[in-house]
């Protein structure tokens, strides 16, 4: 038998942060595309002020909140953000273009 519609409902999954399991909520359009805005902030720090910077790091704190309950509220270092980021990220992509030099972390 073949995909039904609840198939394609967004389901919970467990991911592994530095060797801690947590759950990951499903990942909403909107929360990807802030995530991909939020990303040139730190990537190109120099084109941004202090205050415009705290506030990405706030609002990517509040999406890591809501996909990942059991973060919320809790202040993470920049290698533990960037390994929930990732794998927040992991398997949003369709499957054909996960190999393309192209992500929406570039």
């Amino acid at each position: 038998m073949g995909l039904t519609v609840e198939d394609l409902k967004p389901k919970s999954k467990k991911i592994k942060v530095k060797g801690v399991e947590l759950t990951r909520k499903p990942v909403r359009m909107r929360h990807a595309l802030a995530i991909a805005r939020l990303s040139d902030v730190f990537t190109n720090p120099a084109n941004y002020s202090e205050q415009q910077t705290e506030e990405a790091e706030a609002e990517l704190e509040r999406i890591i909140g809501k996909v990942v309950p059991e973060l919320e509220g809790v202040e993470l270092d920049a290698s533990t953000t960037m390994e929930v980021i990732e794998a927040i990220m992991s398997d949003i992509e369709p499957s054909d273009n996960r190999n393309s030099k192209i992500t929406m972390l570039s």
